[in-house]
């Protein structure tokens, strides 16, 4: 029987192996991208993964309407909120190395420092920020995860979206993701019977996904895991290390941080002059269909859209793919914008836009 929020706020304070944070009415506004978003019953932050499925195996328990939450870049909340739990993977933000003694030339003319490479693999906790993913690879001498720098999400959302920055996938980064299904989760008779102050360690419950390269499973934003009940934990990626002395705890020179560095700002400089971060949004809102023949907000564009508003939301008059919050805009603005511009489309073209963003 589903228990209300009042007695599932006192179990997660009684619960003595749940750690992190336990908020009441948290505004969702403030943490998401968009800034919309009513307050959440119960807000988490768990400060680890234990903690995280814990959180998650209680809410299925005891029959509580719950949703995990990363960065919220593609996220708009309803203006009531979320009557439930939200589970925040804020705080899930650790990093490490694993390095391949295999070493092999590699140069780069312009940066002559740069003389050879070692496989590397990152392994990321769910909540890491892209941001914090391209700090930690300027500082630890890492490169092939340049073009996702400035993409406002975490690595375990980039994971599930499949997300693709300047013609890169995320798949082709990704050696593999540890995951829950939640929806196998809950069909199983044992979370009747879960105990929560027990001391049974939980992370039996997650799986690990391989096999990635050439799976049709992944293709253009879509992952295994997309529109799937999942709660991803973490993910490992693969890079190059271009200072493999890095291994005996010398750190890199300044030369060589300066140059991934610059080689981060190209596409984050793009991204600003396109006008990613002039007002709060959740991305792009349609994905661009290849048999189309033009990207999503060309079409807005032709369909006389761009600049349009509705109430504080509006399709942003610099890219038909963006709509942005002007201050006040509410989710019901956003979802009408979102419909405007997909009806429009269709009634020019023929063509349905499938829309990025998840309303909650």
């Amino acid at each position: 029987m589903a228990k209300s929020i009042e007695e599932i706020v006192k179990k997660f304070k009684d619960c003595k192996f749940y750690k992190g944070e336990i908020k009441e009415n948290e505004m969702l506004s403030a943490h998401t991208t968009m800034k919309v978003g009513g307050p959440a019953a119960l807000f988490l932050v768990p400060s680890s993964v234990d903690s995280a499925i814990r959180a998650v195996l209680m809410c299925i328990k005891y029959d509580i309407k719950y949703f995990i939450l990363g960065n919220g870049s593609n996220i708009v909340f309803a203006d009531d909120g979320f009557e439930g739990v939200v589970i925040s993977t804020a705080a899930l933000n650790g990093l490490s190395l694993s390095r391949s003694a295999k070493i092999s030339p590699l140069k780069i003319s312009y940066c002559p420092k740069i003389k050879e490479s070692c496989p590397v693999k990152i392994n990321c906790q769910c909540g890491v920020l892209i941001e914090t993913l391209s700090g930690y690879c300027e500082e630890n001498a890492l490169l092939g995860l340049e073009s996702f720098a400035g993409l406002p999400a975490s690595i375990a959302g980039a994971a599930y979206m499949n997300a693709r920055c300047y013609s890169v996938d995320a798949a082709t980064l990704i050696d593999s993701v540890e995951y829950l299904d939640l929806d196998e989760l809950r069909a199983l008779e044992r979370i009747k019977e879960f105990d929560e102050n027990s001391e049974d360690k939980v992370e039996c419950f997650i799986k690990m996904y391989h096999n990635i390269e050439g799976n049709e499973d992944w293709s253009y934003k879509v992952s295994p895991f997309t529109g799937k009940n999942v709660f991803i934990s973490s993910v490992v990626l693969k890079a190059k290390c271009v200072f493999p002395e890095l291994h005996e705890n010398v750190k890199p020179d300044a030369e060589i941080r300066d140059f991934i560095h610059e080689e981060n700002m190209k596409f984050l400089r793009d991204r600003e002059s396109k006008g990613h971060f002039k007002a709060p949004s959740a991305g792009s809102v349609f994905k661009n269909n290849r048999n189309f023949g033009f990207p999503s907000g060309k079409l807005v564009d032709d369909a006389g859209l761009r600049g349009l508003s509705v109430g504080g939301a509006q399709i942003a008059p610099w890219h038909g793919n963006f709509i942005i919050n002007n201050g006040n805009a509410s989710a019901s603005d956003i979802k009408s914008l979102v419909e405007i511009a997909r009806s429009k489309v269709f009634e020019n073209t023929g063509n349905k836009m499938e829309c990025e963003i998840l309303f909650i």
